[in-house]
């Protein structure tokens, strides 16, 4: 999950934890923590990382901001 700790992606987190779901969190930023996550720490524009960090998911959520 991208953007598990943002206004968007954290509630989302946060429903499918409380679900039960396994969430894995991606994040540039060492040391990011999501409570009931597992985190990954991957560089997005590395294919590679996102390949790896994506391995084994059910599913991706991505939220992109819009363009002005």
């Amino acid at each position: 999950m991208h953007g598990a700790t943002g206004a968007q992606g954290s509630p989302v987190a946060a429903e499918l934890i409380a679900a039960g779901r396994p969430v894995t969190a991606i994040s540039r930023t060492p040391g990011t923590d999501v409570p009931g996550a597992e985190t990954v720490i991957a560089d997005y524009a590395s294919a590679e990382q996102l390949t790896e960090a994506y391995r084994d998911a059910d599913g991706v959520f991505v939220h992109l901001p819009a363009r002005s």
